[in-house]
């Protein structure tokens, strides 16, 4: 086989990652001919560039793999859109590669509870016989929002302060078609 050929080297593009996994492409090295190159040695750089938000650095790597095949691994941490780029340098010049740049959708990971929290009234200051509300903010262990990925469970509990032994004591949760002494009957929601 000849020298390696920028536009005739291709990358097998993937749009689709989740935050925190390691997105791994396959990199094939061919000359001017098509032929697959069958040898390592060629140069090969790689960026994974957050669309919006420029200070996201993300470190990538490319690995040759020594038979004319390399791997490129990058991780990204922050949910978003991504710019993926793989180019060869040839003599100096630096050249993308066909199917390069290509874009990637990072979705944020599985909610995490000690990495999201609750927000609202209910959460300080409620008053005995009204309703109060508060919003569940669902994130990741990045900090992404998660807004779908996956499913997310949150289990509530309330909890009674009593002054006199100075605890609390947590109020069973009520199921709405059974009456109880510490909620009464809830058939409705406000």
């Amino acid at each position: 086989p000849g020298p390696s050929v920028a536009h005739n080297s291709e990358v097998t593009p993937i749009n689709l990652t989740t935050a925190g996994d390691t997105l791994t492409l396959r990199i094939v090295s061919r000359d001017k001919y098509f032929n697959h190159r069958g040898v390592g040695g060629d140069t090969f750089r790689m960026s994974c560039d957050k669309v919006i938000a420029n200070e996201v650095t993300v470190d990538a790597v490319v690995s040759d793999l020594g038979d004319g095949e390399y791997t490129g691994f990058c991780r990204m941490l922050k949910s978003g859109d991504y710019s993926v780029t793989l180019a060869s340098e040839i003599s100096g010049v630096v050249s993308n590669i066909s199917g390069s740049p290509f874009s990637v959708l990072v979705q944020p990971g599985v909610a995490n509870p000690s990495f999201s929290g609750a927000f609202g009234d209910a959460c300080t200051v409620s008053t005995a016989g009204g309703w109060s509300t508060f919003q569940i903010y669902a994130r990741d262990r990045f900090f992404n929002p998660n807004t779908g990925a996956g499913t997310a469970t949150f289990f509530l509990t309330v909890d009674r302060y009593d002054p006199v032994t100075k605890t609390n004591t947590t109020i069973p949760m009520c199921p709405y078609t059974h009456p109880s002494a510490e909620w009464g009957s809830v058939t409705a929601f406000p």
